[in-house]
């Protein structure tokens, strides 16, 4: 990156200074050696006074021909648990680390901890976690951040797509939903409704492609509560000459029934047919285990153009030992293509007064069962599946354990064999856990999906496996999973402050590189926008890879809102920040800090090896991230000379490990965004070449940079 100012300093005299820079993003899960450790941070969120823990997995994936131990360590506070402190990881496989955070106790705020995976075969591998706790209930969850709409140019609307809006936290949440993008295709109902702890409420979004050429379309929707900022879905519209593929949905089906109970209830697999012409197909029955225990209602059909057909489905489990069977009920077109819809049957011991199942649920199994697995099934994503780089993809995962209970607290992580980011998912309350997942731009070469369910109370785990391709789609913007980091730092997947400089790491985020070469910044550069919250940020610098931007100030602390980059009419999917109250970062060249050395008869340079600083003297320390100001500035507006902005969190600096006497810590006049701290060099300092500088606010601390002094 590169950030060049010239300026005036707030100590006595003129400054003129410039600051220059690079570098690059680097995360913790890369591989080294044989082992790869994913994702590369973890974020948990609560609200203050909560007292349930929460659990997140870490993968070890092992590429080696034999088994692998490995260690693990946590630092950071006892709020933070990784479970277990040793393991082993089969050849070729994966295994789970769960780390748990817990909020009893703690004050709102935002906390830092590390887990550190290490082997004989790889790493250490370092993991952040960071803990949000916040004051008061605000917000809802999206359930899912971005939906792709396939349909024909002129064609009629493809049915619309169902997204749940969640309520984490007790009471109820009203909300608004808007198409805030200006499009005539795309449309949200309701346009108002609320969510509770105990039932979600829910958006019908969909897409009118009826006045539309070929083409990629973007929209945005926004969802925002009574009580928070708004939550964002990019929707994506692919509008082909020629109509698109049949297509299946559920993918999977899960049905709970026990001996000698009732039969459970029917459930319905819908084939839409977007083509103008009629379709037909068949419908097969293939059994993993057992036979003759699975039907579906009509065996074959014919569907009209832009018609949609149901074909209800039921098992019969008459004869059948308890256990899990496993089926297909394999669709036949006519020109000898197939779909498949996975079908998972749990017969559990005893009777059952009911045995019924709803919308996807299966029925409570009788309560002498004892369950010893989870059982994963997609209802999105088949296999065989073909998804596009870049753009959304949805997934829903219904987990039932081998007794048929819906499983619905503990985990459920989607990791990818071409290395994308580990997608987490979103429990919506009845045994169905869902999320996004943006594969990265790659050939269309397969690529493995592994779902794993993981539960606490019984500790139970589960796998479902899901190959298919991901095909090219160059283009696209994307915001990198963890890529927005302080300017001054560089330091990856650490939150960021109201006020802070970063940089944001991606793709086709601009066309050329442009710099904003005026004050107040622009919103706009080169047709690239960059929303944090849902408001515009002021930006600095834009590149195909990279945009600099300002964090607006009054966003809440101890939060975690949505970022999103647009360029020309295209829509990154939002990416997750966390917003801290403060995170300071000291503007740095290969680790030597930028700073100004004020001699007593205030001559001024900077500071080098050639040029150190001594006793007595007064550090002008360039830094980002010290948060909210006093008398506030807009963001991206140049500060003022006088009065001086003046940082509301104190701030505390080391010299040498020594606490050193701060005159002045605020903005830096006429700049925007750039803060500068002016610090006392202790007196009886240890002299030497590289003398460490932390600066300290809001409990934060910023990494060591360091100074010359004699």
């Amino acid at each position: 990156m590169s950030f060049n100012y010239s300026g005036v300093s707030a100590g006595k005299g003129a400054s003129t200074f410039t600051l220059t820079g690079s570098g690059t993003i680097t995360t913790s899960s890369a591989s080294s050696g044989v082992l790869a450790v994913s994702p590369p941070a973890l974020t948990f969120s609560f609200v203050q006074g909560s007292a349930t823990p929460g659990w997140q997995p870490i993968v070890v994936t092992n590429g080696l021909q034999q088994a692998e131990a490995f260690a693990v360590q946590v630092s950071g506070g006892p709020w933070l648990n990784a479970s277990p402190v040793n393991g082993m990881v089969q050849a070729s496989a994966n295994a789970s680390v769960i780390a748990s955070a817990d909020p009893t106790g703690l004050n709102a705020g935002t906390y830092s901890g590390t887990i550190t995976i290490t082997s004989s075969a790889g790493g250490p591998f370092q993991v952040p976690v960071t803990l949000t706790i916040s004051a008061a209930p605000s917000g809802i969850l999206v359930s899912q951040t971005g939906l792709l709409f396939t349909a024909a140019a002129g064609s009629m609307p493809p049915p619309g797509q169902t997204v749940p809006i969640v309520n984490p936290n007790s009471g109820t949440v009203d909300w608004n939903a808007a198409v805030t993008s200006a499009t005539n295709w795309l449309s949200v109902t309701p346009s108002a409704g609320s969510s509770s702890s105990t039932s979600s409420g829910t958006v019908t979004i969909s897409v009118d492609p009826s006045n539309l050429q070929a083409g990629s379309y973007y929209g945005v929707v926004q969802v925002t509560p009574s009580n928070g900022l708004p939550q964002s879905v990019v929707i994506v519209a692919s509008i082909t000459s020629t109509p698109p593929g049949p297509s299946v949905l559920p993918t999977g089906l899960a049905f709970a029934a026990s001996q000698n109970g009732a039969l459970p209830g029917q459930q319905v697999v819908t084939l839409d047919n977007p083509s103008s012409a009629s379709l037909n197909v068949s419908v097969g029955t293939i059994y993993l285990q057992a036979g003759g225990w699975l039907s579906v209602n009509p065996p074959s059909a014919t569907i009209a153009g832009s018609q949609s057909t149901g074909f209800d489905v039921t098992v019969n489990p008459a004869g059948l030992q308890t256990g899990v069977y496993n089926g297909l009920l394999e669709f036949e077109f006519a020109d000898g293509s197939t779909q498949d819809v996975s079908v998972v049957l749990v017969v559990s011991p005893g009777s059952a007064t009911a045995a019924t199942a709803v919308n996807g649920r299966p029925a409570k199994p009788a309560a002498s069962c004892a369950a010893t697995r989870l059982l994963p099934v997609s209802t999105l994503l088949g296999q065989g599946y073909q998804v596009s780089a870049a753009w959304p993809v949805a997934m829903d995962i219904l987990v039932l354990d081998d007794c048929g209970e819906p499983m619905t607290s503990g985990i459920v992580a989607v990791s990818f064999s071409n290395g994308d980011a580990e997608v987490s998912l979103l429990s919506l309350g009845n045994g169905h856990w869902t999320g996004t997942w943006q594969p990265s731009d790659a050939n269309a070469a397969q690529l493995v999906i592994t779902v794993l369910a993981q539960s606490v109370q019984p500790q139970l785990t589960g796998t479902e496996q899901i190959s298919g391709a991901v095909k090219p789609n160059p283009g696209v913007p994307t915001v990198d999973p963890g890529g927005v980091v302080g300017a001054a730092s560089l330091a990856p997947l650490i939150p960021v402050a109201p006020g802070d400089l970063v940089a944001i790491f991606g793709a086709n985020l601009a066309g050329a590189l442009v710099q904003s070469r005026n004050l107040p910044l622009a919103t706009e550069l080169g047709n690239t926008q960059a929303t944090l919250a849902g408001q515009p940020m002021p930006l600095m610098f834009a590149a195909g890879g990279q945009v600099n931007a300002m964090v607006p100030y009054g966003l809440p602390p101890n939060t975690v809102q949505q970022i999103v980059v647009q360029y020309n009419q295209a829509y990154s999917l939002p990416q997750p920040v966390t917003i801290a109250p403060a995170l300071p970062g000291v503007f740095n060249k290969n680790g030597v800090g930028i700073i100004v050395v004020v001699k007593p008869d205030h001559t001024q340079f900077i500071a080098d090896a050639n040029h150190p600083a001594s006793a007595g003297d007064t550090l002008i320390i360039y830094c980002a991230g010290l948060g909210p100001v006093s008398p506030p500035v807009a963001a991206g507006s140049a500060a003022p000379l006088s009065p001086l902005s003046k940082t509301t969190n104190t701030v505390l600096a080391t010299i040498g490990r020594q606490n050193a006497t701060i005159t002045f810590s605020g903005l830096t006049p006429t700049l925007a965004g750039l803060y500068q701290v002016n610090a006392k060099v202790p007196a009886g300092i240890t002299s030497g070449p590289a003398v460490p500088i932390v600066l300290t606010v809001a409990g934060a601390s910023s990494p060591p940079v360091t100074i010359a002094i004699q």
